[in-house]
């Protein structure tokens, strides 16, 4: 089994392992999450994906739509962000 094969048999399981952590945990590895796409079934609040690099969570559940990206869906999804309680962060 070649490097590839085995980490494409993981990854499943890898991104199952991810939901268990903590945004700031999470936020150290966007990478562990499965990318946005609207191809998938549906998105459960709280789900966590990776969208252009950045992690986002679902704020309701939905049936997802080509067009309601984590960037053009802000009812839908929120950056997932870890304040420093000592910094007023600019709005986005």
């Amino acid at each position: 089994m070649t490097l590839l094969e085995l980490a494409q048999k993981l990854r499943p399981y890898i991104e199952k392992a991810a939901i268990s952590l903590s945004d700031e945990d999470a936020l150290e590895a966007v990478n562990l999450f499965p990318n946005w796409t609207p191809d998938t079934d549906r998105y459960e609040k709280d789900a966590r994906v990776n969208y252009e690099g950045i992690l986002y969570k679902c704020l309701q559940t939905h049936i997802p739509q080509a067009a309601w990206t984590p960037t053009a869906a802000p009812s839908l999804w929120a950056k997932v962000l870890i304040p420093d309680s000592n910094v007023i962060p600019e709005w986005e």
